[in-house]
């Protein structure tokens, strides 16, 4: 490769100039950093959280993990782009409460919200992940729909898992999107299953809270199991869902769903 060349697409560093990078981890604007010739732009939408629990002196089942917010990116020529990108970062979904027998129902997940970077003529955006379902006295919560680029994914309902948003992977018959779809909840004697890419982890003994990256998505939340009173994991930031929740028959102020970690939208300039 000719040194015009390499400096062309940003690898010579001896007459590239140093990429600008800005990462959002909240709202504001980014302005186009004079001289820029390409810019790569990368936009994580927010994780739905997880499901409450259900306790109580023999039904403690545990509510479904929050599905991942959606990933785009493209990288475009500079001069094609305004001056100025109004960008917004989607909130991570609040887990929804838990409950004991007797006390009324759990509450689901909230949806995660939307990210995007957008102005004149432009936008790229990615939406949140669904929630997950409550659980109930009978049944373990489900798995909230992973996002896509077209639409935020669903919520799951009591019997199933949320849809995933638009556009779908084909040939899964869960609507597999491109975020991870939430853990559905387990019952105390299974083993942990944790979801890919971001989506909610199902039961474990304890909700841990899944890991943050400064590259990619987030980690899912991990979820309790219905011996262990807890509420469930926070999903890594960015991106990740929630992990459900358990609740037993003397708990007060546990069994809530793990909140879906916030989007973030990262820009790099050269």
């Amino acid at each position: 490769m000719g040194l015009v060349v390499a400096n062309t697409v940003g690898l010579s560093g001896l007459v590239a100039p140093k990429p600008d990078v800005q990462i959002f981890t909240s709202s504001g604007t980014w302005t186009k950093p004079a001289g820029a010739q390409r810019v790569y732009i990368e936009v994580i939408g927010a994780g739905g959280g997880g499901g409450g629990g259900h306790g109580g002196a023999s039904n403690r089942n545990s509510g479904g993990g929050g599905g991942a917010g959606a990933m785009a990116r493209g990288i475009y020529d500079a001069n094609a782009l305004p001056a100025t990108l109004t960008i917004t970062r989607g909130g991570g979904g609040d887990g929804g409460a838990g409950i004991v027998d007797g006390g009324g129902n759990a509450v689901d997940g909230a949806v995660g919200g939307t990210s995007s970077a957008a102005g004149s003529g432009f936008i790229l955006s990615a939406y949140g992940g669904g929630g997950g379902s409550r659980a109930t006295a009978s049944t373990e919560g489900m798995g909230g729909g992973g996002a896509g680029t077209g639409s935020a994914g669903a919520t799951a309902s009591t019997s199933a898992g949320g849809v995933s948003g638009n556009p779908t992977i084909q040939g899964s018959t869960l609507g597999n999107s491109l975020g991870g779809r939430g853990g559905d909840g387990m019952a105390a004697e299974s083993s942990p299953n944790n979801a890919e890419f971001g989506g909610g982890g199902a039961a474990s003994a304890i909700g841990e809270a899944g890991t943050s990256r400064g590259y990619g998505c987030g980690g899912g939340g991990g979820g309790s199991n219905g011996t262990n009173p807890s509420n469930g994991g926070a999903g890594g930031a960015p991106g990740g869902g929630g992990g459900g929740a358990s609740v037993c028959s003397d708990t007060v102020g546990r069994g809530i769903g793990g909140a879906g970690a916030r989007g973030e939208v990262r820009i790099f300039s050269w």
